[in-house]
């Protein structure tokens, strides 16, 4: 359901042309992009719909699960990420501090100068806990391994048919399936980095 309203939401950014059609958003079409001869009009309007289409199609994989594939999905989900958030933040700068045919009056430059460092502040945040779960040893994170006879013999003991199913087909493709959830500082690290951005 959320993958539908995510891509709604990004046909709708795009086809809207707002970055023409508001007038606290339009600077004009002499300003270009990087000093070349791309439109930052243009640029506006495309890369951030981009952006939250590929965050959307592609999902991540749960850390611990990851193959060469998944960290490709990975670093392609994270680019749509970086497109659509951090690409509208700096839009929201570059408008803000670049164009002299944006019109706005006083409070909302300020509350949108905020919300930029609001932005940035966010995306750093973010940034820093996802490479602090990966790279910084914290107690107890997820334990996943390919599931064993005696997994499957415990689960049909215990009455639960469907989860032995799914561990006959987990051992048969010898995929990993989570055996004890994170607990400690690991399960606290995990939930601010997935619900900072919420």
């Amino acid at each position: 359901c959320w993958a539908a309203f995510e891509t709604i939401a990004a046909i709708a950014i795009w086809i809207s042309w707002y970055p023409w059609e508001l007038r606290n958003v339009y600077t004009g079409s002499g300003l270009k992009c990087c000093y070349c001869c791309l439109p930052f009009l243009h640029v506006r309007t495309f890369v951030p719909p981009i952006g939250l289409l590929l965050l959307v199609i592609v999902s991540l994989e749960p850390l611990g699960e990851v193959s060469f594939e998944d960290d490709i999905a990975t670093t392609v989900h994270l680019t749509g990420a970086i497109m659509m958030l951090g690409g509208h933040g700096i839009f929201e700068l570059v408008t803000l501090s670049c164009s002299k045919v944006v019109q706005m009056c006083r409070r909302e430059r300020i509350l949108r100068w905020i919300f930029c460092g609001g932005c940035l502040v966010n995306g750093f945040t973010f940034m820093f806990l996802g490479q602090l779960m990966e790279n910084v040893w914290m107690c107890c994170p997820d334990e996943r391994r390919v599931p064993t006879q005696d997994d499957i013999d415990f689960a049909q003991k215990s009455g639960h048919p469907g989860m032995a199913v799914l561990a006959m087909i987990a051992r048969e493709n010898h995929d990993r399936l989570l055996v004890n959830s994170a607990s400690g500082t690991y399960l606290l690290a995990k939930y601010v980095c997935r619900c900072w951005l919420a």
